[in-house]
Formats: structure tokens, C-alpha cells, sequence
């Protein structure tokens, strides 16, 4: 006669194998990812796209490659330093796109902690450079020149307001485990042949409470 203790036990290591081949899958699915989007990048043919276009194409390729980040990735530091050189390449305009982009692809992957931040903090201060050398570019601004250094100070202290706090950068991720977690959990533990409604409502107490706190982790981060 097979026990209760026995039936958790294997409903627990189904468990622990289903959420251990969703890991592995999207380990691959990243892995496999950043090959191609790199690939892509190393061949794009100058000789086919014209001026700026090459670079903002081989841009694309490497926001990808960053996006689809995993921890010790080889791949990501790769695409961060080739845009890092293809930023510097460009013209006004195309620098900052470039920047705010690579600025912009590592804020996402960050969660807990902040991969490459050394990266944030050197190119923090170019973008704010850059969009203060934009601002007094526009003719129409008609800006004075000594209110050049104040401009640019005004911008670095808007681009750290902008930066994701690291707060909910944790509690982000820490609940979107947290519901997906609890969905495992309720349908075998409270939706057996007997629907146990204790564990069932309390799973969806938990689910919801997970779950919103998800939504305003991505909306703060």
C-alpha cells in the first residue's frame, strides 16, 4: 500500500525535475541564442550597408546577444566590448543611441546584483556628456555656453535617478520563482482525485500575493 508520505515524496521530485528541465531549457535556449545573434553580428557585409547602417544592424545583433545574458557568459562580455568600440565609431547621435542602448541592455539584465557594472559606471558620465553636447547642438535651444557644465551635471544626476533600484531588482525575480512555485505546489498538493481546499486556497493566496508582488517589482525596478 503506497502511503501519503511516499505519494509526496514523488510528486515532490517531479516537481524538482520539472523546474530543474525548465532551467536547463532556458539555459540552452540563451546559450544557443547569443550563438546566433553573434554570428549574425560578425556577418553582416560592410560592402552591402552603408555608412552608419552597419553599425546600427550589428547594434541589433549584439543587444540580443546581451539580452539573452547567463551568468559567466563569454558571449556578453564579447557583444558589450564590439558595441563598446562601435559606440565610439559613430557620429553625435549615433554615439548616444549606441550608449543609451548598451545602457539600457545591461539595466535589464540586472537582478540581485548588477553584471558588469564597471561597464554602467564608466559610460554613465559619456551619456550624459552626449546628451548635453545633443542639447546645445539644436539650434533651437539657443543655450549659453556657461550653463553648459550645469546641464551636464543635471543630466548624470537624472541618469542615476533612472538607475534600477537594486531592491527590486531583487524582488523581481525572488517572485516570479514564488508563483510559479506555488502553481506546482497547488495542483499536486490541493488538486489530487480529493481537492484538499485548504491547501488549495492557500495556494492561491500565495499565487496572487506572488504574483503582484511580481508586477510592481517590474514596474519599480
Amino acid at each position: 500500500m503506497i502511503t501519503k508520505d511516499a505519494i509526496f515524496w514523488n510528486n515532490w521530485k517531479i516537481f524538482v525535475f520539472i523546474l530543474l528541465s525548465l532551467f536547463l531549457l532556458l539555459f540552452v535556449r540563451s546559450f544557443v541564442s547569443q550563438i546566433i545573434y553573434l554570428s549574425e553580428a560578425e556577418k553582416i557585409d560592410d560592402k552591402k550597408i552603408q555608412g552608419e547602417s552597419i553599425y546600427i544592424e550589428k547594434i541589433k545583433r549584439y543587444e540580443r546577444v546581451i539580452l539573452f545574458h547567463f551568468p559567466l557568459s563569454p558571449m556578453t562580455k564579447t557583444a558589450i566590448n564590439e558595441m563598446m568600440n562601435i559606440c565610439e565609431k559613430m557620429s553625435l547621435e549615433g554615439k548616444l543611441y549606441c550608449y543609451e542602448t548598451l545602457r539600457a541592455d545591461i539595466n535589464q539584465i540586472r537582478s540581485f546584483y548588477t553584471p558588469y557594472d564597471n561597464i554602467l559606471k564608466k559610460i554613465n558620465p559619456i551619456i550624459a556628456e552626449l546628451r548635453t553636447k545633443q542639447m546645445f547642438a539644436w539650434k533651437f535651444n539657443n543655450l549659453p555656453e556657461q550653463e553648459y557644465e550645469i546641464i551636464k551635471r543635471n543630466q548624470q544626476l537624472l541618469i542615476e535617478y533612472e538607475s534600477i533600484s537594486p531592491f527590486w531588482g531583487f524582488i523581481a525575480p525572488f517572485s516570479l520563482l514564488g508563483w510559479i512555485t506555488t502553481v506546482f505546489i497547488t495542483i499536486w498538493r490541493g488538486l489530487n482525485k480529493s481537492i484538499n481546499k485548504k491547501i488549495t486556497l492557500l495556494g492561491v493566496v500565495f499565487f496572487l500575493f506572488f504574483f503582484i508582488l511580481w508586477i510592481v517589482g517590474l514596474i519599480k525596478a
